[in-house]
C-alpha cells in the first residue's frame, strides 16, 4: 500500500472514531441539557398557574388547557410538598396534509411536573405537561448531523491528504522514480532534484553518495573479475604447454606419466572453474539483457540431442513429455540452464537408470535416479556444495542454474526421495 493511502486510511479511521465517541458524548450532554431545560420550563409554567389561581382566575378556565391539570385536594388527602418530575405517553391526532384524509394518531412523549401548593388555606395539585425531544429524536438528529459531518471530513481528509502529499512529497516521489529506473550495470548518471525540505534534501544527498560509491565498487569488481580471468589464462596455458612437453619426454616412468595426467586433470578443472566464475560474475552483473520468445519444448529437444551420446553410453531409459509453451527470456541463459540441469541428471544417474523430462504450462520437471546426496535441499544450489566429490565437478553448475532463475524471475525447487532426484522450474 502506498504511503499516501496508508496515511489517508489512518486519518479516516481516526476521524471516524473521534466522531463516533464525540457523538455519544454530545448525545449524552444534549439529552441532559434538554431534560433540565424542559423541567425548568414546566416548573415555571406551574408557578405561573399558581399565581393565576392566587389572583382569582377560575381553575376551570385554567384547566381547559389540555396540558394543564388542576385538582383541589380534600382535607386529609396525602400529598408531596416538593415538585415531582416525570413523563407520560399520550396519543394525539395529527392534522392531515391533504383534505379528505383521516387524521393520523401519533404517540408523543411529554415531560410532566407536579406541584402541591396552598392558596388561601386550600391545597391545590397542579400538573403541567409539555412535549420534549425524546432520546430517539435526539439520537436521530445527532446521528444525521454527525454522519454529514463525517462525510465532509472524510472528503476533506482524502482529497486534502492527496493534495498535501502530491505537493510536499513531490521531491520524494521523484527520487523514488529515479531509483526505480536506475540500473547499476548501466553507466547512467542519476541526479536528484533540490528540495527545500531538510529531510528530503538529506535523503537525496545520502542516496547520491551511496549510488556513486556502488557504481565505483561495481566497476572495480567487474574489472577485477575480467582481469583475473584473463590473467589466469596465460599461466594456465603455459603450464598446460609445459606439461605436454614433459609428457613427451622419453625417460619418464609410468608413475611419472600418471602424476602428469593427474596434474593435467586438475589443470583442466582449474580452467573450467575460472571460466565458470567469470560466467557467474557476468550473470550477477546482469550482462545478458537481450530477451526473446523461446519455445521450451524445442529448447529441451536441442539439449537432449547434444547429450544423446552420453545418454546412449549410460543406457538411460529416457522418458519425455513436452507440452508446447513459450517464455520470454535470454536464449543463452536458457540454453545454459537446461544444459546444466540435464547434464547433471545424466552424470549422476545410474547406468541403465531412468531419466524423465516433463513440461507442462509454465513448468519443467527433470527427474533422475541416483545416489542419495548428503546435502540438504535448501543448500543444493549453493556454490561449491557437491553431493559427489568427483574431480571433474566444479560445484558451480547448479549455482549457475539457481542464479539464472533469480535473474529471470523463475522459481526452482529440489526434492530428493528414495533415490529419486527431482528438480522443478516454474517459469
Amino acid at each position: 500500500m502506498k504511503l499516501v493511502n496508508k496515511v489517508t486510511l489512518f486519518n479516516s479511521i481516526t476521524t471516524g472514531l473521534i466522531l463516533l465517541f464525540g457523538s455519544i458524548l454530545i448525545f449524552l450532554f444534549f439529552d441532559r441539557i434538554i431534560k433540565e431545560y424542559t423541567y425548568d420550563e414546566l416548573l415555571n409554567d406551574a408557578r405561573i398557574i399558581e399565581h393565576q389561581i392566587e389572583a382569582g382566575v377560575d381553575i376551570k378556565i385554567l384547566g381547559e388547557d389540555k396540558d394543564v391539570t388542576i385538582k383541589k385536594l380534600e382535607v386529609g388527602e396525602p400529598f408531596r410538598r416538593e415538585p415531582v418530575f416525570g413523563k407520560i405517553l399520550v396519543i394525539e391526532k395529527q392534522r392531515p396534509i391533504r383534505r379528505g384524509v383521516s387524521p393520523v394518531e401519533k404517540k408523543i412523549e411529554k415531560g410532566t411536573v407536579l406541584i402541591t401548593t396552598n392558596i388561601k388555606g386550600d391545597w391545590y395539585q397542579i400538573i403541567c405537561a409539555k412535549k420534549k425531544i425524546t432520546p430517539s429524536e435526539l439520537f436521530l438528529t445527532s446521528f444525521t448531523s454527525i454522519f454529514i459531518l463525517l462525510i465532509i471530513l472524510l472528503l476533506i481528509t482524502v482529497f486534502g491528504n492527496r493534495y498535501l502529499f502530491n505537493k510536499l512529497f513531490h521531491p520524494f516521489y521523484e527520487s523514488l522514480k529515479q531509483l526505480r529506473d536506475f540500473n547499476l550495470s548501466e553507466k547512467s548518471n542519476i541526479s536528484f532534484k533540490d528540495s527545500n525540505i531538510e529531510e528530503f534534501s538529506f535523503l537525496n544527498e545520502k542516496l547520491d553518495f551511496f549510488i556513486k560509491k556502488s557504481q565505483q565498487d561495481y566497476a572495480q569488481l567487474k574489472e577485477f573479475s575480467e582481469n583475473a580471468s584473463h590473467e589466469l589464462k596465460t599461466p594456465l596455458a603455459i603450464i598446460k604447454s609445459k606439461l605436454n612437453l614433459l609428457q613427451q619426454s622419453e625417460n619418464l616412468s609410468e608413475n611419472d606419466l600418471i602424476r602428469i595426467e593427474e596434474i593435467q586433470n586438475t589443470l583442466q578443472k582449474t580452467n573450467r572453474l575460472n571460466q565458470t566464475l567469470l560466467l557467474l560474475s557476468k550473470i550477477d552483473n546482469y550482462e545478458f539483457k537481450e530477451t526473446e520468445s523461446i519455445a521450451i519444448d524445442v529448447a529441451v529437444e536441442m539439449v537432449l540431442n547434444d547429450f544423446s551420446e552420453m545418454i546412449s553410453l549410460k543406457k538411460l531409459n529416457l522418458h519425455q513429455s513436452l507440452s508446447q509453451f513459450t517464455i520470454q527470456a535470454n536464449p543463452y541463459l536458457i540454453d545454459l540452464l537446461l544444459k546444466n540441469i540435464i547434464q547433471n541428471a545424466i552424470k549422476h544417474n545410474y547406468v541403465g537408470g531412468k531419466l524423465s523430462i516433463i513440461s507442462e504450462t509454465k513448468k519443467l520437471s527433470i527427474v533422475n535416479e541416483g545416489e542419495t546426496v548428503d546435502v540438504e535441499a535448501s543448500q543444493y544450489f549453493q556454490r561449491f556444495k557437491k553431493g559427489s566429490q568427483k574431480l571433474q565437478s566444479t560445484g558451480l553448475g547448479l549455482a549457475i542454474v539457481k542464479r539464472i532463475c533469480e535473474v529471470e524471475n523463475f522459481e526452482i525447487s529440489y526434492v530428493n526421495s528414495c533415490g529419486e532426484h527431482r528438480i522443478e522450474i516454474f517459469f
